[in-house]
């Protein structure tokens, strides 16, 4: 304990105190980073296939355009038809690449720039393989998940985390597994992502979609909830050990009363005369080490290293303890307000004037007045 009250006052010290939480904040930084993020479109080269499927493979009606592929957007157009049982049409991103899957386990959530008329809603299919359960070219094996999401015209930009998609019930229901058992979602081995028509997308009226931006990022809001908590802990333990190590310094101060001086058994005649000096003239705001040295007759070079050796205080504590002792005689016996008391003793500055306070005491003037005051009980 000892120590780390001498650790933290040498810090209050030198001003350095607040560099300290510095140090997790480079850690986190450096190890998580303040964002992760990983585009899928646009992007100067895309590895990926792009195409538009609908119900026709089924009987259905639902007719699709080709995707339009530009430098900033992917489109395409489709208006969904009854004849199949379930109507649908939409884009397909294979994410494979040279027959490997894409990894997205480093992230956490998508990231979809889309706009869209006349429909309220669209979902989202991520395609994953799991081993020993998917085989690739057995469509119905793969893992399918799910997120139906309301269309937002002010704010087209959605995020959808991971932990959001489900696995739709027909899916379950179609390779007889139960959600318990696949579990959650086994996004390190994505085959491909779809945007397709909502549950609430009207059928005969035709729905324009246009992607900006497909991506994946991760959140690191765990991170930096352990960041924050490290440094309200810091700030607390910090508190409580420099409270600690100011009561201490207190109990150690030398506390001297100009009126409890005693020198005159003391053989050295230049200190009693200083002594007697400041006892004099410690209410005069402009008294100096020269005004003294005048006065007392003793050499101005000489005052500080007899002040040190006989109180171990240079010239100015010496002169503040005896200001300040007769400030809380004053605060207890009289009800002179504090400014002007403050001038009384010696203080033409009244911020100076409580600061020193506070350093001798650990309390304000008026705090001091209050618990110390003549007839308190």
């Amino acid at each position: 304990m000892e120590i780390l009250i001498k650790i933290v006052v040498f810090l209050h010290k030198k001003k350095i105190f607040f560099l300290l939480p510095v140090i997790p904040t480079v850690v986190v930084l450096a190890l998580y980073g303040i964002s992760r993020k990983y585009v899928i479109f646009p992007r100067e080269e895309i590895p990926f296939d792009i195409s538009t499927y609908s119900d026709g493979g089924e009987g259905g009606n639902t007719v699709i355009s080709s995707p339009e592929i530009t430098e900033s957007s992917l489109s395409f157009t489709y208006t969904l038809k009854k004849g199949a049982p379930y109507p649908y049409a939409g884009l397909s991103v294979g994410l494979m690449i040279d027959g490997d899957f894409l990894d997205l386990s480093k992230y956490n959530y998508l990231n979809l720039h889309l706009e869209s008329e006349n429909t309220q809603s669209f979902a989202v299919y991520l395609k994953t393989f799991i081993d020993g359960f998917s085989t690739l070219d057995q469509g119905g094996t793969h893992e399918h998940l799910m997120k139906e999401v309301a269309v937002d015209s002010v704010s087209p930009v959605y995020r959808i985390k991971f932990s959001q998609f489900i696995h739709p019930s027909w899916w379950l229901e179609q390779t007889k597994i139960s959600e318990s058992k696949i579990g959650k979602p086994h996004v390190e081995k994505i085959i491909s992502m779809q945007v397709q028509n909502g549950l609430l997308t009207p059928f005969n009226e035709p729905v324009k979609v246009v992607i900006k931006e497909i991506s994946v990022g991760k959140e690191n809001a765990q991170a930096w909830l352990v960041l924050l908590i490290s440094l309200i802990v810091y700030s607390i333990l910090y508190f409580i050990l420099y409270k600690i190590a100011h009561a201490k310094a207190l109990e150690k101060q030398v506390v001297i009363s100009y009126k409890e001086l005693e020198v005159e058994n003391d053989a050295d005649e230049d200190m009693k005369r200083i002594v007697d000096c400041v006892a004099r003239n410690f209410s005069d705001p402009g008294f100096t080490v020269e005004k003294l040295a005048r006065e007392a007759g003793v050499s101005a070079s000489k005052i500080p290293g007899m002040l040190k050796e006989r109180f171990n205080l240079n010239f100015k504590q010496y002169l503040n303890t005896i200001r300040i002792s007769e400030a809380k005689r004053l605060l207890r016996e009289t009800d002179n307000q504090i400014v002007t008391l403050a001038y009384t003793v010696g203080y033409n500055n009244i911020p100076h004037f409580n600061r020193t306070f506070k350093q001798f005491e650990g309390m304000s003037p008026k705090e001091y007045r209050k618990k110390n005051r003549t007839g308190n009980g």
